[in-house]
């Protein structure tokens, strides 16, 4: 496959999961206030806390989910089929000890927690406990579908991927219908719709991974060779999880101790627009994934870096377009969205949007440190580093009292866990260079200066909210676009200047 090929694909990839992101954030936001319409405030309160218990388990299962899509993709890109099919396998083996593992923990740590430490009114108690134990069968089903979606992202079929997810969306709205109309009890009715909703994805992806790919033919054999460095792999990538989980946690907690509730809702606001930041833009590291480590697979480390490059450009650009645009008109955004935006919530979501922004990247960088499977001292210090900001905030909190203070440690953090993982990538992958990665994230932050400097003079004149938003996001995505091109340097033009030729052709030749 030739570079510019291999571009096309990935921003091909990339095209299709933005369409199904934005396709079922709008369905969920929507659907989201019909359940809760439906089933009242109570019902949805216990359904969506009882229904959060099993999952909680699931943690080691998340990490075993990058551990397998990283094996299959290594395979897959050597050309090693029966190698692949055996990867494939064990992953299947693993994820089911998983599962078995999780049922077993929702049955007596998660079945004591439920009687003993959920406070369900009641009247609901009965109803809660078989929503309970439908979300546990649910989670079994989740947990060996690992392996299966893994495959379908390893041989970059995102289109299948997004046309599978809209459907499920839209099941999702035949489940609101079915609701209203239903004459059962709501709660109930809700679960076991979910439910089979869930069974019927998982049945698709199964029969079209079983039908399409020859890896997933399932075989009952434990392969030592490939089960030990694959829990070996997951495990220390758990333990990055768990220690980021543990600062994701613990400062909306230190938060609650000190202040009042009113900053609870800053955070509470801040976490729900970081967290669709996030998923924004981390369908571009998706993409760009199986490409980056099949490359790597074949040891053709410069196609690797142009590509990896590729995607940091594509994530700089994004992510610089987005901020400034929400940070230009955060006031009137919030206001629109939120009616009376509590205290603090633009000051914490500006620096919350830096942290991202080291985050995303870092975890750009992290695709080239699992290629190289080399992930021990780099899991190690990334973890450490992220449990540092727990003491260090608890201390900020001591002495200033000042919640901003807890955010800045938190973005200096993950500021470290870039530099860090720039000095991983150098040790790991041949031909990345520290001033090359430098030279990109700079070109591509730089069209940020005169977009800023004009929306200084734009801010002069002083229009209305609404107008304000609409013109300011123009001028950022026009600006931003023709700046990037001109920082993008001679090679990089010739590439783009060459897809948008060869479409050009096309489209006047048809």
């Amino acid at each position: 496959m030739s570079e510019i090929s291999s571009k096309r694909q990935v921003a091909k990839n990339a095209i299709m999961l933005y369409i199904r992101m934005i396709f079922t954030m709008f369905v969920g936001l929507y659907s989201s206030r019909v359940v809760l319409q439906t089933l009242g405030v109570t019902d949805y309160g216990v359904y969506n806390v009882v229904a959060a218990v099993v999952p909680f388990f699931g943690f080691f299962s998340n990490s075993m989910a990058a551990s397998t899509s990283r094996f299959l993709t290594l395979e897959l890109g050597r050309g090693n089929k029966k190698r692949l099919q055996k990867t494939f396998s064990s992953a299947l083996i693993i994820q089911l000890g998983v599962a078995l593992s999780m049922i077993l923990l929702a049955e007596t740590v998660g079945l004591w927690f439920l009687f003993n430490m959920l406070k369900i009114p009641a009247e609901r108690f009965n109803t809660a406990f078989w929503v309970y134990q439908i979300s546990a069968l649910s989670v079994l089903f989740d947990c060996t579908q690992v392996p299966y979606n893994a495959c379908i992202i390893a041989h970059e079929r995102m289109n299948v991927y997004a046309y599978v997810e809209i459907l499920k969306t839209i099941l999702k709205l035949l489940i609101l219908y079915l609701l209203v109309i239903g004459n059962l009890d709501k709660l109930l009715l809700y679960a076991i719709l979910s439910f089979l909703v869930g069974v019927i994805i998982t049945l698709i992806y199964r029969i079209y991974c079983i039908r399409n790919f020859k890896e997933c033919r399932f075989e009952f054999k434990v392969d030592k060779d490939i089960i030990k460095p694959m829990l070996s792999f997951s495990g220390f990538d758990t333990f990055t999880g768990l220690c980021a989980n543990v600062n994701f946690q613990g400062i909306p907690y230190f938060i609650n101790i000190v202040f009042s509730v009113i900053l609870n809702a800053a955070a509470g606001i801040v976490l729900t627009v970081t967290n669709v930041f996030r998923s924004f833009v981390g369908n571009i590291t998706t993409a760009f994934r199986p490409q980056i480590i099949k490359l790597y697979a074949q040891e053709k480390y410069i196609e690797m870096m142009d590509i990896y490059y590729l995607s940091l450009r594509m994530l700089i650009f994004i992510m610089s377009v987005v901020i400034i645009i929400f940070i230009y008109n955060c006031d009137y955004i919030l206001e629109l969205w939120l009616g009376n935006v509590p205290a603090y919530t633009v000051i914490l979501l500006d620096i919350c949007f830096f942290e991202v922004f080291f985050d995303v990247i870092t975890s750009n960088l992290k695709i080239g440190i699992h290629a190289a499977g080399k992930i021990r001292k780099y899991s190690v210090s990334q973890g450490v580093v992220k449990l540092m900001v727990i003491p260090l905030a608890i201390l900020c909190l001591l002495v200033a009292k000042k919640p901003e203070h807890i955010y800045i440690i938190n973005t200096l953090s993950t500021f470290i866990c870039m530099v860090l993982s720039v000095y991983y990538l150098k040790e790991n992958i041949p031909y990345f260079s520290i001033r090359d990665f430098i030279f990109n994230l700079g070109s591509m932050l730089l069209p940020v200066v005169p977009t800023v400097v004009i929306l200084l003079f734009l801010n002069e004149l002083r229009l209305s909210n609404s107008v304000s938003l609409l013109s300011s996001s123009g001028v950022i995505l026009v600006c931003m676009t023709l700046f990037s091109y001109i920082f993008l340097g001679y090679k990089n033009r010739q590439v783009v200047n060459t897809i948008v030729k060869n479409k050009l052709f096309k489209k006047f030749n048809s």
